[in-house]
């Protein structure tokens, strides 16, 4: 399967994230449904089964987890400064862990957590 994200179809509907198997790629399925202008860096873990990505559902652009079947929604960072981002989720290859950039400690200068 691939994660992507889809660019909104119009003006008042919010980018979302999206899985389609590889063969058959406008089989798509959505897989988040919330609020926000920005859904971005979706990266699967080793296993197949979680896909991580950058989305401001809460205001700023924070790192999330979901399943691929859109179950289990996780925020994994939240920052007090809604001017900070968070983004480029990857994980660790025994899929632990997952190491993103942020600016949330020093803003306008971006560090790898």
């Amino acid at each position: 399967a691939h994660a992507f994200v889809h660019a909104a179809e119009s003006a008042a509907a919010s980018p979302q994230l999206y899985v389609a198997p590889l063969a058959q790629p406008y089989a798509e399925e959505q897989i988040t449904d919330g609020a926000t202008t920005l859904v971005a860096g979706p990266a699967w873990s080793p296993d197949g089964e979680r896909i991580g990505f950058s989305a401001n559902f809460d205001g700023s652009e924070e790192i999330w987890i979901i399943f691929a079947d859109g179950g289990g929604i996780q925020q994994l960072t939240n920052s007090e400064n809604a001017a900070s981002r968070s983004f480029d989720p990857q994980f660790s290859p025994d899929g632990e862990k997952i190491v993103f950039a942020s600016d949330m400690d020093s803003p306008g200068f971006t560090q790898v957590y």
